[in-house]
């Protein structure tokens, strides 16, 4: 959401064909949390990432302002060492937008979305967009991957190599282990094979 990708003018266009009010503060509030000192990766630069797949994705202008916002919230709390960061993001959201006027039924679709995105199990059409556009990393050009990888792993720089080894490779192998990693087409196409190459890369799995 950073300047040049998704303006002051264009948040408060999302907010507003949603049925809300003016968003300033709120704007402001996320670009700053987004640019935290401890995070590596879940900074403006995935969340510009994920706001321009976005613009390419195949969708109505209702799902595509509930995706843009639920996108914009979706890592606005982030604390390695924490469990609950999509509840407390979520929790965030609804606040704020809730004073600015959206539906009640707006609202709880953006937290859902927002909280998918801790299980990436979606279980309807919105959410498995919402879910394969967070994970389009895994199947980003090798070069993003490895920056992607080095940034995660400065994120939890206080685990133990070997904390953080056993805990990575649990997480890529469930991802790694699905029949399908990605579940629109659209991601399926672009993305599916690259993100198996990346994820047998770090497992140090030989593809057959």
């Amino acid at each position: 959401m950073a300047e040049d990708l998704v303006s002051r003018n264009a948040f408060h266009e999302a907010i507003r064909e949603l049925g809300g009010a003016d968003p300033t503060a709120i704007y402001d509030q996320l670009i700053s949390a987004y640019a935290e000192s401890s995070r590596a990766y879940h900074t403006l630069q995935h969340l510009e990432e994920c706001l321009e797949l976005l613009l390419l994705c195949p969708l109505n202008a209702e799902q595509r302002r509930l995706l843009e916002l639920a996108l914009c919230f979706h890592d606005a709390v982030y604390d390695a060492q924490a469990k609950d960061n999509e509840e407390q993001s979520a929790a965030w959201a609804e606040k704020p937008l809730s004073r600015l006027g959206l539906t009640v039924e707006a609202i709880a679709i953006i937290c859902r979305l927002i909280l998918v995105t801790k299980t990436h199990q979606a279980e309807n059409e919105l959410e498995a967009w919402m879910v394969d556009i967070d994970l389009a990393i895994l199947g980003a050009t090798p070069e993003r991957y490895r920056q992607y990888e080095l940034q995660i792993r400065q994120e939890y720089a206080w685990a133990s190599d070997e904390v953080y080894a056993t805990g990575r490779r649990a997480l890529l192998q469930s991802f790694a282990g699905r029949d399908r990693l990605y579940q629109t087409a659209f991601f399926l196409k672009r993305f599916e094979e690259r993100a198996g190459l990346n994820l047998a890369g770090s497992l140090g799995v030989e593809l057959k």
